[in-house]
Formats: C-alpha cells, structure tokens, sequence
C-alpha cells in the first residue's frame, strides 16, 4: 500500500502536487466498499 501512495498526487486544493497519506488512500478505498453493491 505505501508505494501506491507515493504514485498517486493530489490534484486540487491546498495540498495540490502532494502525495496522500496512507490513512487518507485505506479511507478512500474503505469508501468505495461501503457503498452496499455486490
């Protein structure tokens, strides 16, 4: 998981051109699961 993190860069905002934090990339792809579909 860390060396996804440091490939992907934050596009917009304040932390543009930033790489996220692990705990933010575990948080997003925790998101995508608790969408309910199977």
């Amino acid at each position: 998981m860390p060396e996804i993190a440091a490939k992907l860069v934050i596009p917009t905002g304040k932390n543009k051109g930033r790489n996220p934090s692990l705990a933010s990339v575990y948080r997003v792809l925790g998101a995508d699961d608790a969408d309910g579909e199977d």
